[in-house]
């Protein structure tokens, strides 16, 4: 399944936040997707995926909206995005 699987997905969260972060987070790893991002509106933060496994993505960590995030060489403002 590596390479044939986006290189990015990003899933807004409003009510699925616990399938989002659980189900579909193991799913995403274990096809290989690279960075899986799930931005929560509510809380104004995003938890960053990357580094899949079979067994989930090996680092996991979540930004406020007030930082800015760094992909690909560009750096992505969710609150400016959000607003």
């Amino acid at each position: 399944a590596y390479g044939t699987s986006p290189r990015f997905v990003i899933e807004v969260a409003i009510s699925s936040q616990a399938r989002d972060l659980g189900k579909k987070a193991l799913s995403y790893a274990r096809t290989g997707v690279p960075t899986y991002w799930v931005v929560d509106t509510v809380r104004e933060r995003t938890t960053i995926h990357t580094d899949p496994t079979p067994t989930g993505y090996g680092t996991v960590r979540t930004v406020p909206f007030s930082e800015e995030i760094a992909f690909e060489g560009v750096a992505v403002n969710l609150a400016a995005l959000v607003a």
